[in-house]
């Protein structure tokens, strides 16, 4: 079986198709078996060891543009494949061969628009097409699943929910004697997406502040029309010197925020999976989650929930995390235990399963 798999967003550095890509491409490139895989990967990108049965083929030609409409197109062609699995939703519609999809967000069903705000009506347009051609759909949550199947009617056994593994090659875990000596500095580091939960995060924090005047609040990686509100809001509060604001993290800088924070907390309203939250677990750190269907779905056991429309109830859920050592341990522990559950190699083996299955469905 020819196998073609399509990982141009592979160096992304999102929280969901990025970190997908490289958990699943690392993983393939160790891959046995007695296929033949093509991986589409950026130019620059260089994978040293790989199966005698995988070609990594690097392109310049970039997700989204007209290059892919044509020359991609084109060289899909070439290769004869059996089936083609695109890594996101990016593909040239031309293209008729046999054709996987992952979907890992289900904001584009919702609202007509693609995964990103910005996103153009070319990027729009590309989704719906890819989630109405596929020969098959994969997802990583079941909410994604419900949300397909009941707005663009596809077959239930035509989407794939597989779980994925967790985003190994970014976090670095810290020591346990850290936080068992109570070490860990008086961090409380937060990703919001919208105006609302920032604005229940500052009042939460504000009544954190009132009994303890060591912690500091770092937002992280917001999006930037957030950025003027969460200013505004530091400055209403006069939270000048204990908040602090980056637009845009490093790796290195999430790890060691990571490494010293007392609690993480993740309050969005995205429909996506979000690898945010195994990062978290493994820098061993509370998680605090809103409690939307694919947050509840991705940390399962190993996070609080709270409504992101409730400051007292957030407050009170992080007060209990900041100052309940005992609290902390066990929602470590159940976190070490949620990313034991989450393997590449059973994601891999288990998308093998399904090209071999459909493929041999079809030549009957």
């Amino acid at each position: 079986m020819k196998i073609g798999i399509d990982a141009r967003c592979l160096n992304w550095s999102d929280n969901t198709i990025g970190p997908y890509q490289r958990g699943l491409v690392h993983t393939l490139l160790n891959h046995k078996t007695t296929d033949t895989v093509t991986i589409f990967v950026p130019e620059g990108v260089d994978f040293l060891h790989h199966s005698s049965q995988i070609d990594v083929v690097p392109t310049d030609i970039r997700p989204g543009s007209t290059a892919e409409q044509i020359e991609f197109g084109h060289l899909l062609d070439q290769y004869q494949f059996d089936v083609v699995h695109f890594l996101h939703f990016y593909h040239p519609i031309s293209y008729n061969g046999t054709q996987y999809y992952t979907c890992m967000d289900s904001v584009p069903i919702k609202n007509g628009a693609a995964v990103h705000s910005s996103a153009s009506t070319l990027e729009s347009m590309l989704f719906r097409h890819a989630i109405k051609k596929a020969t098959a759909i994969i997802t990583p949550l079941l909410s994604i699943k419900r949300e397909l199947g009941e707005h663009y009617r596809r077959a239930a056994d035509r989407i794939w929910v597989i779980p994925l593994g967790s985003d190994i090659d970014k976090a670095v875990v810290s020591s346990d004697n850290e936080e068992l000596q109570g070490t860990r500095k008086a961090y409380i580091v937060g990703y919001i997406s919208n105006n609302a939960s920032l604005a229940q995060i500052f009042e939460a924090f504000s009544t954190l502040r009132a009994s303890n005047r060591s912690l500091q609040l770092v937002l992280c990686g917001q999006p930037k029309p957030l950025l003027a509100h969460a200013q505004a809001l530091a400055s209403h509060f006069h939270f000048h010197s204990s908040v602090i604001i980056k637009d845009e993290v490093t790796d290195a800088q999430q790890n060691e925020l990571f490494q010293h924070a007392k609690a993480v907390v993740i309050l969005s309203s995205d429909t996506g999976y979000n690898f945010l939250v195994t990062r978290a677990m493994l820098g061993r750190v509370p998680v605090l989650c809103s409690a939307t269907p694919s947050l509840i779905e991705t940390a399962s056991g190993g996070a609080l929930y709270c409504s992101p429309d409730d400051p007292v109830q957030l407050a009170d859920t992080l007060k209990k995390v900041v100052t309940d050592p005992h609290l902390r341990r066990v929602l470590i522990e159940q976190g070490t235990q949620r990313l034991a559950e989450l393997s590449w190699t059973y994601c891999v083996d288990h998308l093998f399963e399904r090209y071999h299955a459909l493929f041999v469905q079809h030549k009957q």
